[in-house]
């Protein structure tokens, strides 16, 4: 640009200073060009934010919504439905879900991951028209179950964005009662990655892994996840350590291993720092329920939802362990429950190298003990 003293002269034939009005239409002219540019960068940087929840919603860009937990979906172990807990699809069905974006279900979503559970379920999910994501749980874990997952998700643990949180769902069926170690270099990698954007990363899983703690000895969930269950769990030793590393995110784990027998709590919560452990489900428990979670400017709000209209819950943040005597009114287990729940464990059993040598060997010891009676029953007959 011509400087001052090169400046043209106007018509008129006097000379043009600064802040003369043609030099004050030069700058104006400079400033509109400038904020143009910055205009059109905010644009394209918009564009390129709003993309990453294109794939996910794109018609939602909202940094405000809402989405529902649900553990033990396919509700009592006693009943014979194909597909959903009836009384969670009524409850559903009676709820005005607006605001609702998507589902994530944290496994035993089916009776018996059979193909016509699944073609249930999808097709009543599908009447809600929102998206919805599973976690696989025990009574998932079948040939069609693990089928439709990578068909769905590309694997059985998996994750998305949404805003500023990172949704990561895992498999505690890959290797039963942990995480394994793929998915503990696939969760590492799901923290490690999460920029600036991402505030709360929030975990999903069945089995209530952190059970194993001396802490929740006496915390009564359902039969695969209690403490006497839970020697084989590494929370503690491999996917706590990953998560206490992220400290500048809020951490949120949650399970859904509970309310499906007769004693068992209704729901669950506890804090380790920045790390939030969350647990709710259905099926037996008189305050059955699911979660229904509010995202407002990153903050989360957490309500219970009970299956049953008429009944009004706590507060989820009331249900931790320092109040079991509060809210926990444990009912006796039928025995055909308590038979039921051996059975069912059974063909798990069978494919535990450990159990199968502890069969061998309870067998071989009382073939052994039973052959040495017959030998000293003969000698002594010979003796006498």
């Amino acid at each position: 640009m011509p400087t001052e003293s090169t400046a043209p002269t106007p018509a008129t034939g006097t000379t043009t200073h600064a802040g003369s009005p043609g030099r004050l239409l030069d700058a104006s002219w400079k400033i509109r060009f400038f904020i143009v540019i910055f205009a059109a960068l905010l644009v394209v940087r918009s564009r390129a934010v709003l993309g990453q929840d294109a794939a996910f919603r794109p018609e939602n860009t909202r940094s405000d919504y809402s989405f529902l937990v649900a553990g033990h979906a396919y509700g009592s172990h006693n009943a014979n439905n194909v597909g959903l807990h009836p009384d969670f699809i009524a409850r559903l069905g009676s709820t005005d879900l607006t605001a609702v974006e998507f589902l994530v279900f944290t496994g035993d979503t089916t009776r018996d991951g059979s193909q016509a559970n699944w073609e249930t379920v999808e097709r009543e999910l599908g009447e809600l028209n929102r998206p919805y994501f599973f976690a696989m749980g025990n009574h998932d874990d079948t040939e069609e179950g693990r089928k439709l997952f990578i068909e769905k998700y590309g694997n059985t643990f998996y994750s998305f964005d949404r805003g500023s949180e990172r949704f990561v769902i895992l498999d505690t069926q890959r290797v039963y009662g942990t995480v394994s170690r793929d998915q503990l270099v696939f969760l590492r990698e799901c923290l490690s990655e999460a920029d600036g954007n991402i505030r709360n990363v929030l975990v999903f899983m069945h089995l209530v892994l952190w059970n194993r703690h001396a802490k929740y000895k006496e915390v009564r969930v359902n039969e695969a996840s209690r403490y006497s269950r839970m020697r084989k769990s590494n929370f503690w030793e491999d996917v706590y350590p990953i998560l206490q590393e992220h400290d500048r995110k809020k951490v949120f784990v949650f399970s859904g291993d509970l309310g499906a027998r007769p004693d068992s709590i209704p729901a669950f919560y506890d804090t380790w720092d920045h790390i939030t452990l969350i647990a709710s489900g259905m099926g037996e428990v008189n305050e059955e329920n699911y979660l229904l979670i509010r995202v407002l400017h990153s903050s989360l709000d957490f309500r219970l939802i009970a299956l049953n209209p008429k009944k009004e819950l706590k507060r989820l943040e009331d249900y931790t362990v320092d109040r079991l005597a509060d809210y926990h009114d444990p009912k006796p287990v039928p025995l055909a429950m308590l038979l039921g729940s051996y059975w069912s464990r059974l063909p798990r059993l069978l494919n535990d190298h450990r159990f199968r040598l502890g069969v061998l060997l309870t067998t071989l010891l009382f073939s052994t003990l039973w052959l040495l009676r017959i030998m000293y029953a003969k000698w002594g007959q010979r003796a006498s």
